[in-house]
């Protein structure tokens, strides 16, 4: 994604069926975008540990807990009524200066859910939220 090629289902499945998390990929529950406050500093504070290590992915919209052979895709809420990937734009524009290059933004739709994924290059520069 960050060397910029778009995501499809089957990538998002294949990410969502990986046996854990690491440094360069963090699921967050759908659940997480109800509170617009708690996303938005919460999509800051990722992206911005992502841009001070060596980048990563942040997925809003899978569970973290393994049924069966992967995490389930949950409802996410679309904070203030606009699509995620336009607010996720606008609430990473106060960072927008240190993430060079910027973000990777997507959208896909699995299982009826809309995921939100982020994808963050290594920023050359220490970037805060």
């Amino acid at each position: 994604m960050l060397g910029g090629e778009e995501l499809d289902e089957a990538d998002l499945r294949a990410l969502a069926a990986l046996p854990s998390e690491d440094l360069y990929l963090e699921f967050k529950d759908g659940a997480e975008t109800d509170d617009q406050k708690k996303a938005s500093r919460i999509l800051r504070q990722y992206v911005s540990r992502f841009a001070n290590s060596d980048g990563g992915l942040l997925v809003f919209g899978v569970g973290d807990a393994i049924v069966g052979t992967s995490r389930p895709f949950t409802k996410t809420t679309r904070p203030g009524g606009r699509p995620l990937n336009e607010w996720a734009r606008n609430v990473l524009e106060s960072l927008a200066g240190g993430l060079v290059p910027p973000p990777r933004i997507q959208v896909l739709v699995a299982d009826a859910c809309e995921v939100l994924i982020v994808g963050i290059a290594r920023a050359p520069s220490p970037v805060s939220c």
